[in-house]
């Protein structure tokens, strides 16, 4: 299979995507790197470069998911599967554009929470 509904676009091997805001995976951004028969989507979120003003906000999700301290540099994230409607797709944006946009949310969520 290589193509697979998502929240708001299909889905393609090759593909860079977002993922949504209610899952573990909430605003990580990875490439699609396989696509299974049973709709299960293999992400690599580890090539995206996350500002490093987001690291700490990772780690404290990931920490409180397995209950005990991780370090960014510790998570597995060159294999991770995701469901199709837990996905946006990115790939109408360049990687440069997809970079931006990860440290434009940034502030934009730093300064939300302020108001």
């Amino acid at each position: 299979m290589t193509a697979s509904t998502a929240a708001y676009d299909a889905i393609k091997l090759g593909d860079w995507v977002m993922g949504a805001e209610n899952n573990d995976y909430g605003d990580m951004i990875g490439i699609v790197t396989a696509i299974k028969k049973t709709e299960d989507i293999h992400v690599d979120f580890s090539p995206f470069c996350y500002p490093a003003k987001s690291i700490p906000e990772i780690e404290k999700r990931f920490s409180s998911i397995y209950n005990t301290p991780v370090l960014f540099n510790e998570l597995y994230l060159n294999d991770v599967i995701m469901a199709p409607e837990t996905l946006i797709r990115l790939t109408q944006f360049r990687i440069d554009q997809i970079t931006y946009m990860g440290h434009l949310r940034y502030g934009y969520e730093k300064k939300a929470k302020l108001i």
